[in-house]
C-alpha cells in the first residue's frame, strides 16, 4: 500500500470496514497542537470525508490547564462529542486538565 494522503487513507479504511459491517470504526489521527493549522485542516477534511457518528478528543493530562486552549482549537475544527483525558495518575497536572 503506497497511499500517503491521510484523508484518502481514512476514507478507504472507513469504506472497507463499513462494507464488512463493522460496528465500531476508529480513525486515529496524529497528534495536534493548537498552532498547527495545517494539521487541524487535515483533521477537518478527514472528519468531513468520513462523516463520523462521534468525534472524541483524546488529550494527555500532563498539559494541565493548557488543555483548555487545545480543546478549543480542536472544537473549532470538528464537532467534538466526547473527551478522554489520559494519564490522570501520572502527575498533579491532571486536575488542571479537568478544570480546563
Amino acid at each position: 500500500y503506497m497511499e500517503s494522503d491521510p484523508v484518502k487513507i481514512a476514507v478507504e479504511g472507513v469504506d472497507r470496514f463499513r462494507k464488512e459491517n463493522c460496528d465500531l470504526i476508529i480513525v486515529d489521527t496524529s497528534g495536534r497542537h493548537k498552532q498547527e493549522a495545517a494539521l487541524f485542516e487535515e483533521m477537518r477534511q478527514v472528519s468531513e470525508a468520513t462523516k463520523p457518528d462521534l468525534v472524541i478528543f483524546v488529550m494527555d493530562s500532563s498539559i494541565g490547564q493548557a488543555a483548555f486552549d487545545q480543546a478549543q482549537a480542536f472544537k473549532q475544527s470538528v464537532a467534538v462529542g466526547a473527551v478522554i483525558i489520559t494519564k490522570m495518575d501520572g502527575h498533579a497536572k491532571g486536575g488542571g486538565a479537568l478544570s480546563a
